[in-house]
């Protein structure tokens, strides 16, 4: 099929564009008995899939297929634009009082680490399933000299017996790979209570499927296509994958028993921010 999909790119880019939509529907759909997802672990270099059961799809965890998630933390984004997006967040942590932040799907705990040099004021619990990020996060943690005052633990986000309370409950580049994103946002929304803030953060989506579209959308299928929509399929999951339009937040957080999703303006050239309440 996909093999199909790239030789016809060659004649018709435009239509080329559709079948990658059409086949990452059809995997969300699982329309396709003979799809087999592969998951690529690049840790131990090794390639796993189920190729003897082809009407059995196999979905795997993969840890870390590329540092997506961790690039955009490496540098000042948190603190310096997403941060100041959230008034009210931004402004308990320059009045130096003490701020608890929660992040679910920490993964290696680099945006949790970067806020808390920045605002030793700050309390940061990150939240993960795998237990080698969360063993990096830890080390890292402890490298930076924050290891009081940043907690990472190996925790399914989804837990609804997780401790609330928090001041800013965040959730960067994950919910597009978690089989129950409805789940997480309930989660995240009893994390923050009354007084909390609920802040998303994932792709830069068109609003609607359009052709031709942009370079990063083009990424972003591509990239579903090969890993985050089977990840988002583990035990009958819901299949988000990559492509995570605004409208399919808006639904999800609705479900979850939010009632409104605002985009901030922030600048970014690959992801939107949203703002849960």
């Amino acid at each position: 099929m996909l093999l199909e999909a790239g030789g016809r790119a060659h004649a018709d880019f435009e239509d080329a564009i559709r079948v990658l939509d059409d086949l990452h529907e059809g995997l969300r759909r699982r329309e396709d008995p003979a799809v087999v997802a592969v998951g690529i672990d690049l840790d131990r270099g090794r390639r796993k899939a189920d190729g003897a059961t082809p009407k059995r799809a196999l979905y795997l965890p993969t840890r870390p297929v590329s540092p997506k998630k961790e690039e955009p933390t490496k540098g000042t984004a948190v603190t310096q634009n997403w941060l100041p997006a959230l008034p009210d967040v931004q402004s308990k942590l320059d009045a130096g009082d003490r701020v608890r932040i929660a992040e679910v799907g920490c993964g290696e705990g680099l945006a949790a680490i970067t806020i808390a040099r920045r605002y030793p004021n700050a309390e940061v619990h990150g939240y993960d399933l795998d237990d080698a990020s969360i063993g990096v996060a830890q080390r890292a943690a402890a490298d930076a000299g924050v290891g009081d005052r940043v907690r990472f633990e190996v925790r399914d986000a989804a837990d609804p017996t997780i401790e609330g309370g928090y001041d800013l409950v965040m959730a960067i580049e994950m919910l597009h790979d978690v089989p129950d994103p409805v789940g997480i946002l309930g989660t995240m929304r009893k994390l923050a209570g009354r007084d909390g803030t609920v802040l998303v953060v994932d792709e830069r989506t068109e609003d609607t499927f359009t052709v031709p579209t942009n370079e990063m959308e083009r990424f972003f299928y591509s990239f579903s296509t090969l890993h985050c929509l089977a990840v988002s399929m583990q035990n009958g999951g819901i299949g988000t994958g990559t492509v995570i339009r605004p409208d399919t937040i808006r639904r999800y957080a609705a479900e979850a028993g939010f009632s409104t999703v605002d985009v901030l303006d922030v600048e970014h050239p690959q992801f939107l921010l949203y703002r849960l309440a």
